[in-house]
């Protein structure tokens, strides 16, 4: 098994050598065939073989798409993108409503607290002692049948 995964890694590392080695040749015929004129009408080759052999070694390959695939990645993109603004705008109103609420249990906090102040005192005005002080110094009777507790 082991001598058979190295001789296709050694098949392979052929084949690829070949390809590369095919792809430089015609490289390297297409920039013979491409001189430029020098001073004097001579002509001169750009760059050696050996320049080019080893930049095609190095050169890394072009993903290439269908178009049914660059329209997949497209799609997915502008997915990606609308769920992204979607979160934003969730979070934003999602803080809005955090503060507003915070607004209204603060309101109704303070509203409790007049209330109770407004019934303790209404409770103290009208209690059965407070009342009969006031009757005594004004020259009234008082009966407590007549007078009812407000916080009872």
């Amino acid at each position: 098994m082991a001598e058979r995964v190295k001789n296709f890694e050694v098949d392979y590392s052929k084949k690829y050598d070949q390809a590369v080695s095919e792809q430089v040749g015609k490289y390297e015929t297409s920039i013979a065939t491409q001189s430029l004129p020098a001073q004097g009408g001579q002509h001169y080759q750009t760059t050696s073989p050996d320049t080019h052999a080893a930049l095609s070694r190095n050169q890394s390959k072009r993903l290439v798409l269908t178009a049914l695939e660059q329209c997949y990645l497209v799609g997915i993109a502008a997915i990606v993108i609308c769920l992204t603004i979607c979160n934003l705008v969730i979070q934003y109103k999602d803080n809005q409503l955090a503060a507003a609420t915070y607004e209204y249990q603060t309101k109704t906090s303070e509203v409790s607290n007049q209330t109770d102040l407004l019934l303790t005192e209404l409770a103290a005005k009208y209690d059965y002692n407070t009342i009969k002080q006031i009757a005594m110094d004004n020259g009234m009777t008082l009966q407590k049948s007549q007078v009812r507790n407000v916080g009872e």
